[in-house]
């Protein structure tokens, strides 16, 4: 159904999971990075400014999530590579039987921001945690 301004009702605005996403590798740094804040308001992880830089992102939609449906996002590392890590990201629809709304997969690349070169990936962001237990779950209500 099209509304009169041309946009569909009671479907969510698709680019929002791309904001989803992001929000939630950012709540995934703090938990298992470690990110902080410093006095001159730049990121660290491990007391380290280190820039992180989005350079692939993806998200295939399998289903379609009504105003005010109930979704959980669950977030999770696939792939720890030497200067990079993949998430992958469910979007599930409490509302219609733990629904599979979009799948998505982002990768992230660490550099040092004064030479821009690549940098390892942080220890703490390393290892068998960060894969098999590191899952992120957020639940929030829909809103366009």
């Amino acid at each position: 159904m099209v509304g009169a301004s041309g946009h569909h009702l009671h479907l969510p605005s698709y680019p929002r999971a791309f904001e989803w996403f992001s929000k939630a590798r950012i709540e995934y740094f703090r938990e298992y990075g470690g990110l902080s804040v410093g006095d001159d308001r730049l990121p660290r992880i491990e007391g380290k400014h280190l820039a992180v830089v989005l350079v692939n992102t993806s998200c295939t939609f399998h289903s379609v999530a009504g105003f005010d449906d109930l979704l959980e996002l669950v977030t999770s590392v696939s792939h720890v590579g030497d200067h990079s890590l993949v998430f992958s990201h469910e979007l599930y629809n409490l509302s219609r039987d733990n629904a599979l709304v979009a799948r998505g997969e982002a990768t992230q690349v660490f550099l040092d921001p004064k030479t821009q070169e690549k940098a390892p990936v942080p220890e703490s962001l390393r290892g068998e945690r960060i894969i098999k237990g590191g899952q992120k779950n957020a639940s929030a209500r829909l809103s366009n």
